[in-house]
């Protein structure tokens, strides 16, 4: 049973099962590792949690890292291997793993080192010869072998912000840190079955991966967009206690995003207002310091975001020249790097019917082969970016938008008139 709130995403959930768990009758992985990369606040962790769940039933062991922030201390590494466990697994084999960790730390540092809580980097300078590569092959390595003599298939390692544990570690050369998760994959200890899910907010670091890995055979992107209409009604009702006749007209605004549609049912939709209008203060500063820097740039800047609020999203390549302005705007959470195909934010992502297969362009989210457009990160910046870049003749402008992105316009303005 669920122990967090988790609606729809039928699709999606699918999509990653079928990639991260085998067929009983293969005993070998691929090289291939998926990264899930999407906005804050899209639900990447929520479906990582759920893919947890589901991957439980299928007698593999799913280990959630969830690295909130980069650990520092041999106690922060412990906690978040002690917390990666599902809890339908047991205590037991809780405590096996997290004895596998702690003997390795023993086996380097003597008794009680644990209480003296060491830091990781003194830690690496003592074990495996500094690698902390090897520490992480070694704890999957002995996890993986211990579980397979439990009854399990095997092990899939999901690490959630990714980053953070890369940064943690001190671990300067990505490539070493993708050949390592490869290699155990294709070549799993013990007959044992090895996979990795990285998850990511941080689109710098999924174009590093991609960067940094020989081949593009190594790395797999799936993107997570906004949820279908279908699936955004439904978690509404589920979290909205009061009923609204502007049910429709609020999610024409908010979209498929559940964080925006969490925040409106928990206060109520004038949040969208307030949210609009801080997106709208930052875009008018940003502009302003460039305008006073370099008017050239500030011109290409303009032509680009006009874009983006006009169409709704610009291709990678129309964005040449104002790229740095651009992942500001990105690590803002006010732009993302995306994927057409599921983006959902210009119209709904399709609902996927009973005729249609994992394999088709519907639902909120799949493996897409990489990030191709540049959008805004849900539609509050959309109509953040609206505000701040149009034309005051509001009247001709609007003439010119495409339908969806015109009720998304009107939708707000008949919110926050009222």
């Amino acid at each position: 049973m669920c122990s967090f709130l988790f609606v729809g995403r039928h699709a999606e959930l699918t999509r990653l099962l079928n990639e991260l768990v085998p067929i009983e009758e293969i005993a070998y992985g691929t090289r291939s590792i998926p990264v899930m990369v999407g906005p804050s606040g899209i639900g990447k962790t929520s479906l990582a949690r759920k893919l947890q769940e589901e991957i439980v039933r299928r007698k593999i062991v799913p280990l959630y890292l969830g690295v909130i922030k980069p650990p520092s201390t041999s106690k922060d590494l412990i906690d978040i291997f002690q917390k990666s466990v599902p809890n339908t697994l047991g205590r037991a084999l809780r405590e096996l793993i997290v004895s596998i960790i702690k003997g390795i730390f023993d086996k380097a540092l003597g008794p009680n080192w644990d209480k003296r809580a060491p830091l990781l980097s003194t830690i690496f300078r003592k074990v495996s010869s500094s690698d902390p590569l090897d520490f992480i092959s070694d704890v999957i390595i002995n996890i993986a072998s211990n579980v397979k003599e439990k009854g399990y298939r095997g092990v899939i390692l999901i690490i959630d912000e990714a980053q953070n544990l890369i940064k943690g570690l001190n671990i300067d050369n990505l490539w070493s840190f993708i050949k390592l998760l490869a290699e155990l994959q294709e070549n799993p200890p013990e007959d044992s079955y090895v996979q990795t899910l990285l998850v990511t907010s941080d689109y710098m670091f999924q174009q590093k991966m991609l960067q940094n890995a020989p081949s593009l055979d190594y790395i797999d992107t799936f993107y997570l967009g906004e949820m279908t209409r279908r699936d955004a009604s439904a978690l509404y009702n589920k979290l909205c206690l009061r009923a609204s006749k502007s049910q429709d007209t609020i999610l024409d605004v908010v979209g498929g995003h559940p964080e925006l549609i969490r925040e409106i049912c928990r206060r109520t939709s004038r949040y969208i207002c307030r949210n609009v209008k801080k997106i709208e203060q930052f875009i008018l500063v940003e502009l302003e310091e460039i305008k006073e820097k370099d008017k050239k740039l500030y011109e290409k800047t303009i032509s680009v975001l006009e874009a983006i609020a006009r169409k709704g999203y610009v291709g990678i390549s129309e964005i040449v020249g104002v790229k740095n302005v651009i992942d500001s705007l990105v690590e803002k959470n006010i732009l993302q790097y995306a994927c057409r195909e599921y983006v959902g934010i210009i119209k709904w992502n399709k609902e996927c019917t009973s005729n249609e297969t994992i394999y088709d362009a519907c639902g909120g989210g799949g493996f897409c082969g990489g990030l191709d457009i540049v959008a805004p990160s849900n539609r509050a910046a959309l109509i953040g970016l609206y505000e701040a870049i149009v034309p005051e003749n509001r009247k001709k402008y609007l003439s010119i938008l495409n339908n969806e992105l015109k009720s998304i316009v009107l939708g707000y303005t008949s919110i926050c008139q009222q």
